[in-house]
């Protein structure tokens, strides 16, 4: 019995092509902390509105909103996005510059699975104020095109 060329080369494709590593929770606390520095992380008024069941991870949307007054020496900076089980845990960074009114944000993003969605937000002192929030996903994403992520 011989094999089919086409068998034996789609084999090959098949090992050779490399599987997306997903992140895991202790990785994003070393992406925090790289980012943000070693300081604690207060719980702080921050609204994550995302669903809490997501039919498809291709695009899920997103709603942050930190209560800040926005004004002189009490604002929100900088704000970052984290995914525990996509395999690159930054979702999405922003800063928020000196004639921002509030400190929100509204996008869509991808994930690859059943997760936690971690925000943090930068206080102007360098408080790091934090937010978690589960999504139930039941077709993941991320993973279908991996060269293209």
């Amino acid at each position: 019995m011989t094999i089919p060329r086409r068998h034996v080369l789609l084999g090959l494709a098949t090992t050779l092509v490399p599987l997306p590593v997903l992140a895991t929770p202790p990785e994003v606390r070393d992406r925090i902390a790289t980012l943000f520095g070693p300081g604690p992380l207060l719980q702080g008024p921050i609204t994550l509105d995302l669903p809490a069941l997501a039919e498809t991870g291709n695009s899920v949307p997103l709603t942050v909103l930190v209560e800040s007054p926005m004004t002189g020496e009490d604002r929100i900076t900088r704000l970052a996005l984290f995914a525990e089980e996509n395999p690159r845990p930054v979702v999405c960074e922003v800063a928020f510059g000196p004639r921002a009114c509030a400190a929100s944000l509204t996008t869509n993003i991808r994930l690859a699975a059943t997760q936690s969605i971690v925000c943090v937000a930068q206080h102007l002192d360098g408080r790091l104020l934090t937010a978690r929030r589960e999504v139930r996903v039941v077709v993941g994403a991320c993973t279908t095109l991996p060269g293209r992520y």
